[in-house]
């Protein structure tokens, strides 16, 4: 719909949207979990980082380069070791964040995984806690979707086609801009009950598309 919005107001008159298809049963979690389970596995991140994860064409309008600072912001305001960020993608932009990575000093926590085959893609999302999505012009982001089928707590920007499936406060966070965004990974670490909420949510409920 953001990007219709952009055709009709260029171009004027009706445009159709024909939505995006997947098969949720595919990226489903192996089992939903109850929302006591859920949130029972969230009180454990005090023993273990918050593990996150971001898929996306290593491209300047997915933003790869101002995830790393994001990442950097946060864990200025974290205990070291608090939060990990492996990135699933490939593209333009993948030497940069090599360099970027390196230059502040995130090895430790970020890992760049290149592209994987979807059954790998899925495999990191069972290993993981909440998606990361910090593209500001997504018209509908359907690797964010595939993690909120997942059954993954979705962080990303307000206003972009991924307010379509998430739900601020509900199954995932939706922000103004990457300071909050930073602010919010750290809200995450630090609240466990948040994280067991959202992330029970998301298993119990599977999104509407």
């Amino acid at each position: 719909w953001a990007a219709a919005d952009r055709v009709r107001a260029a171009f004027g008159g009706e445009v159709g949207v024909v939505p995006n298809g997947m098969d949720l049963d595919t990226w489903a979690p192996a089992e939903a979990a109850s929302g006591a389970a859920a949130g029972a596995a969230a009180g454990a991140r005090d023993r273990g980082p918050l593990r996150c994860v971001a898929t996306m064409r290593l491209a300047p309008r997915k933003r790869g380069l101002a995830l790393l600072g994001i990442v950097e912001d946060a864990l200025t305001q974290l205990p070291p070791g608090s939060l990990t960020l492996e990135i699933i993608g490939d593209g333009p932009d993948r030497a940069a964040m090599a360099r970027s990575i390196a230059r502040r000093g995130l090895a430790e926590a970020v890992t760049l995984r290149g592209r994987l085959p979807r059954e790998e893609v899925r495999a990191a999302y069972r290993r993981t806690d909440v998606f990361v999505a910090p593209a500001a012009l997504e018209a509908f982001g359907i690797a964010a979707l595939e993690a909120r089928a997942a059954g993954l707590v979705v962080v990303a920007r307000a206003g972009t086609g991924i307010a379509e499936f998430v739900t601020d406060g509900v199954d995932g966070l939706l922000v103004d801009d990457d300071a909050r965004m930073a602010r919010s990974l750290v809200g995450l670490v630090r609240d466990p009950a948040l994280l067991g909420r959202l992330a029970a949510h998301a298993r119990l409920h599977r999104p509407v598309q």
